[in-house]
């Protein structure tokens, strides 16, 4: 970023490069918060820079070095990672940011499945107008909780919905109610 090095850049933070650690996009700024590199791979309209005011980087990263947050942008919702941008001596992260970088994640539709698909549940994003809040865990094993998706400054973006029904346990609740009952009798 100092030498304002834009080839190092365009070949090291490539698209490939993003699609090979599932990213969608990288944004990377100079220390005093004006944009160096922004690239992704959306098909649908480009990505604005990020909607954080630059002065509030500092704010961000000062009790951490590091930063996970959720944005509501026009494609849907991304979650973001970042990170100051430290030389590579300064394994502790005591010195002065050198810059940030961040990295974006579009929640799709495909991703939810996939996630869908490998945990067993049903994923789905819920807007943070729904202000759907399940925690439940019913008679019938179905089990069902919510997890807010919050934004930079903390606000809600959204919501991540998780349910899973189980029959199996389902059906051994029900069990441990009846041996209950003929303890009790």
């Amino acid at each position: 970023i100092s030498q304002e090095n834009h080839a190092w850049v365009a070949e090291n933070v490539s698209i490939p490069r993003l699609e090979s650690f599932g990213a969608n996009a990288v944004w990377i700024y100079r220390p005093d918060g004006s944009l160096f590199h922004q690239t992704n791979d959306l098909t649908k309209g480009n990505l604005p820079e990020l909607p954080i005011p630059p002065k509030s980087f500092p704010k961000l990263f000062a009790a951490k070095k590091f930063a996970h947050f959720f944005l509501a942008l026009p494609q849907g919702i991304m979650e973001i990672r970042g990170a100051t941008i430290q030389a590579s001596t300064d394994f502790s992260r005591a010195e002065a940011a050198h810059g940030y970088f961040f990295v974006g994640r579009l929640w799709s539709q495909p991703l939810l499945d996939e996630v869908s698909m490998f945990t067993g549940n049903i994923v789905r994003l819920v807007p943070a107008s729904a202000a759907l809040r399940e925690n439940y865990n019913d008679e019938y094993g179905l089990v069902g909780f919510t997890k807010s998706l919050r934004g930079w400054d903390g606000a809600l973006v959204g919501q991540l919905l998780v349910r899973n029904e189980s029959p199996v346990v389902g059906e051994l609740r029900r069990s441990s109610e009846r041996l209950l009952s003929w303890l009790i009798i």
